[in-house]
């Protein structure tokens, strides 16, 4: 692999910003996944405890960047990215990952929509939609299915309801004092605890 030393002024213009660490680096974007790739060692075995994490449209790179941290940290075996979502290899997101932008198996599909069904239809999965609605379950009564699917909304207007009907369950947690909701990351973090501490691989 060829190194080259530069000198700052040099090293700023090619990252385009006032923020370095001392090394770059250059390398090839992988490939999307088909997603029987993506989840091959759950077609090996379909009782198989599955944790996945949907972002039809989450648009802000840093938000995207924590999610791929949070889903690494708690163990999420793919994230699935719908058209209208932010590049998740763009440099911010990939900083804010702190490289799980580079271990987490992640889908950019093309058909999210046909992606979900076949999720449900060929894998059991059950999709949970993460949402602001007083007659949704709240986070603290649901429960974990053995296979499952968390939909994340956009940080504007949340998930679509064209995303939520395809959903086969709605959480939501209760908010005090005014507030109508979460960062999208955050509230990723949360949900994601507290599914995973109800998993059945614990």
């Amino acid at each position: 692999v060829p190194m080259y030393v530069a000198d700052d002024a040099l090293i700023r213009a090619i990252v385009g910003f006032d923020f370095h660490r001392g090394v770059l680096a250059c390398g090839r974007r992988p490939a999307t996944p088909t997603l029987d790739s993506l989840l091959e060692r759950a077609t090996s075995d379909p009782s198989r405890p599955l944790t996945l994490v949907i972002c039809p449209e989450t648009n802000e790179t840093e938000n995207l960047g924590a999610i791929m941290r949070i889903g690494a940290g708690f163990g999420v075996d793919a994230l699935l990215l719908g058209e209208r979502c932010c590049d998740p290899f763009s440099r911010r997101a990939v900083r804010v990952s702190m490289g799980a932008a580079f271990t987490l198996p992640i889908r950019r599909s093309d058909d999210l929509a046909g992606d979900i069904a076949r999720l449900r239809d060929a894998w059991r999965v059950e999709t949970i939609a993460a949402v602001c609605a007083p007659d949704a379950t709240p986070l603290r009564d649901a429960q974990r299915p053995r296979r499952f699917a968390l939909m994340l909304g956009s940080e504007a207007h949340g998930l679509p309801g064209n995303w939520i009907d395809r959903a086969d369950h709605r959480v939501t947690m209760p908010m005090h004092l005014g507030a109508d909701s979460l960062n999208v990351a955050v509230a990723a973090a949360v949900c994601l605890f507290h599914f995973g501490g109800k998993s059945p691989c614990d």
